[in-house]
């Protein structure tokens, strides 16, 4: 059991984005907390939870023409597979957790 909480700052601290920063992070009911590693920086799109607990999808990230990255964690914030760079602005996991959607 855990939760990811999604801080966003006004005032980017390194000056290289107007609207701010965006820092996913993952704590768990035993006091354990770390920074998810997301390898692109721009806004996180969308988060959604895998119906079984033990993994989460993120989409983030934004450059000029490349679009945004989806990837797959588990509970302690290791990337089990990534999804490449797609056209996409949101994910969803179907209810039984065997197919994953991702909206442009």
């Amino acid at each position: 059991t855990a939760v990811l909480v999604m801080a966003i700052l006004d005032v980017d601290p390194q000056n290289k984005s107007y609207y701010g920063c965006e820092n996913l992070h993952l704590m768990t009911t035993y006091g354990e907390a770390c920074n998810v590693p997301l390898d692109r920086e721009g806004p996180i799109h969308s988060v959604d939870w895998h119906p079984g607990s033990k993994l989460f999808c993120v989409v983030y990230g934004c450059m000029q023409n490349i679009p945004s990255k989806a990837a797959l964690f588990d509970l302690k914030a290791n990337r089990v597979f990534d999804f490449g760079c797609e056209p996409r602005n949101e994910v969803h996991f179907n209810r039984f957790g065997n197919y994953i959607l991702s909206l442009e």
